[in-house]
């Protein structure tokens, strides 16, 4: 026994269902049989009944494979619904008993687990009618009946319930999922994935409403020096606190930041032109400035580069030749000693790159 296995999702969710199936058969026994008819067989039959779902729910902690060992489960499921539906013998039960087996395989979406269930369920009726004693189904008593309508309602609403809670952590799992995809794990800004999927779309909506869409290329300053002298901890820091502040200095409903790879982020501004992507770079450089990054002890000042470009509407300008004006600038105000801001505007035909 593995006490630490992880169980499937299909036990976990047919441990309910199974749950209320054998208490639907344990009732609808008592409400067939008076006191005297009960014999050792049936007692047995109950308690069996009466154990089996929480049997079916630790059995997995003794197999390899808790899939596979729930997938047989549901077979036994079919076989002891055959059972009753033998020492029972009721048109409503056997009703019942096939309600109960097709919601189950249908509700985990197993089209073939349903046949191969039902399969099972049939052949062991159809050998104990044709060479043990055949079976003469009755109807059903009105205590019976009155349990097993209750009990339908109620089983059919827990499906619909569970069905519910599961779309919805399916959706939250799925928010999450993309979420992840698309934030950088470091930082909290957007990631390379969401800036290559998102730019072009932010480009061609600037193109359809005819407003400007300004880019900012960052780079931060002497950033390898600092890892390679005071260790990646202090450069993980630096570069969560350096994306803190230019959300800080951006319109958080419209800009987004995105990390492009390594110290350098892209700062994304719809309907902004070439003057305002400056003045948004000028707020960044002064809150750096005037902020001192504390990590261990220690306390850092830095400073960025700043390349920018922007799509002037009417223009054609594609999202690489945004990026790559952008870079340019950048490259720029590098050689131009850091802690500057350059923009595509200062860029010559022949600038060396």
């Amino acid at each position: 026994m593995n006490p630490n296995k992880t169980i499937h999702p299909i036990l976990k969710n047919n441990y309910i269902p199974r749950l209320l199936a054998s208490g639907l058969f344990v009732l609808s026994a008592f409400a067939e049989f008076e006191i005297a008819d009960k014999s050792a067989q049936f007692w047995l039959l109950i308690l069996f009944a009466l154990s089996w779902p929480h049997i079916a729910r630790f059995s997995p902690f003794f197999s390899k494979e808790s899939k596979q060992s729930e997938l047989v489960n549901m077979h036994i499921d079919a076989i002891f619904s055959a059972i009753f539906l033998i020492v029972l013998s009721t048109y409503h039960f056997a009703g019942l008993v096939l309600a109960i087996l097709v919601a189950n395989a249908l509700f985990i979406g197993f089209f073939k687990l349903l046949l191969s269930t039902l399969a099972t369920f049939f052949s062991l009726v159809l050998l104990w009618h044709l060479f043990i004693s055949p079976i003469d189904l009755q109807p059903a008593s009105i205590a019976a009946q009155l349990v097993g309508g209750a009990f339908v309602i109620f089983y059919y609403s827990t499906f619909a319930t569970m069905g519910y809670h599961l779309t919805r952590n399916m959706i939250k799992l799925n928010r999450k999922v993309e979420a992840l995809s698309q934030t950088d794990p470091l930082t909290g800004c957007f990631n390379r994935l969401y800036l290559d999927s998102n730019l072009n779309s932010e480009l061609n909506r600037s193109n359809r409403l005819n407003y400007p869409l300004c880019l900012i290329f960052a780079d931060i300053d002497h950033f390898k020096q600092i890892n390679d002298h005071h260790g990646h901890v202090v450069g993980d820091a630096i570069l969560r606190e350096f994306v803190h502040l230019v959300t800080l200095a951006v319109r958080n409903e419209f800009d987004w930041v995105a990390r492009y790879g390594g110290e350098e982020f892209v700062i994304v501004l719809p309907n902004s032109d070439l003057k305002n992507g400056t003045r948004v770079a000028e707020r960044i450089q002064k809150k750096l400035a005037q902020h001192k990054i504390s990590v261990e002890d220690s306390s850092f000042s830095i400073t960025c580069s700043f390349g920018i470009s922007c799509n002037n509407t009417p223009s054609n300008l594609g999202t690489s030749e945004l990026i790559k004006q952008a870079d340019k600038a950048l490259y720029l105000a590098k050689h131009a000693g850091r802690n500057c801001i350059k923009t595509a505007k200062q860029l010559s035909n022949n600038e060396p790159r």
